[in-house]
């Protein structure tokens, strides 16, 4: 749960019970916790004398199911008209210093939902570094290099990232399963996090748990295949130099994972 303390005050004695709304939403508005509250609870907001300020914690929970990302905590107040028969509520008008009109909807900040594997180390651990800027530590792959891939099984991927210095764009990830002619036959492209955490919002030093699932085309030939990984600037498709432990440059600057068989 995310502890949210909110201050208020009265203005003026009021007659109608209002419910207080939090929404945990991602950046396409995907709701990953919610909450619904009597403002006031054991002491509603009918009791407060005027110009009384009252202080009340709320605990907002995030569902087990949240992708991890940065979410943004959403504030709303409602009340029931004395004439409702239909069940139906009425979004209150909100002010805050920066806006010019009411609004129904507060942004009280931004949290970031972890991983649960954060803490945790790589399977296969890897020192490849992005644009001087991103570590690559390892990744994590199920099945395993060594099971054969079958036409239509997915391929479970997760990365490890590491900010070395502060970062002011944000880049795509490129997850690619390379096929024996040269071809690709499978991949994922999105920011990270599927795009809930960009690039320019990392912390220097923090881990970044990174998940992709990679299904072959059902057209794709059996054989030996490539996993490539990397990052690339949307706007110009120009990938980030990746380099070795040794600072020598990858080819194509296309991270080669492992290689897989499929049959």
């Amino acid at each position: 749960n995310i502890p949210i303390t909110l201050y208020w005050r009265s203005r003026r004695t009021m007659s109608q019970s209002y419910t207080i709304m939090f929404y945990l939403l991602d950046h396409m508005a995907h709701v990953g916790g919610q909450l619904k509250w009597s403002l006031g609870g054991h002491y509603p907001n009918v009791l407060w004398a005027p110009g009384e300020y009252v202080s009340e914690t709320y605990a907002l929970p995030v569902y087990l199911d949240t992708p991890p990302g940065l979410y943004t905590i959403q504030l709303g107040l409602y009340e029931y008209p004395a004439d409702n028969k239909e069940g139906t509520y009425a979004w209150l008008p909100l002010m805050d210093a920066s806006l010019q009109t009411p609004t129904d909807r507060l942004y009280l900040g931004q949290i970031r939902v972890r991983d649960v594997a954060e803490e945790g180390r790589p399977s296969y651990s890897l020192q490849v570094t992005l644009g001087n800027q991103i570590q690559l530590l390892g990744y994590d792959l199920s099945p395993p290099p060594h099971v054969p891939l079958s036409l239509g099984q997915p391929l479970n991927l997760t990365l490890y990232w590491r900010a070395l210095r502060p970062l002011e764009d944000d880049y795509t990830v490129f997850t690619q399963l390379l096929g024996p002619d040269g071809r690709i036959w499978g991949q994922q492209d999105n920011q990270p996090q599927g795009g809930r955490y960009p690039t320019s919002r990392w912390e220097i030093g923090q881990t970044v748990v990174d998940r992709y699932v990679l299904v072959l085309h059902h057209n794709a030939p059996r054989g030996e295949y490539y996993l490539l990984v990397g990052m690339y600037k949307l706007a110009s498709g120009e990938r980030l130099a990746a380099t070795d432990t040794d600072g020598r440059r990858i080819p194509e600057d296309a991270v080669r994972l492992t290689t897989l068989m499929v049959n």
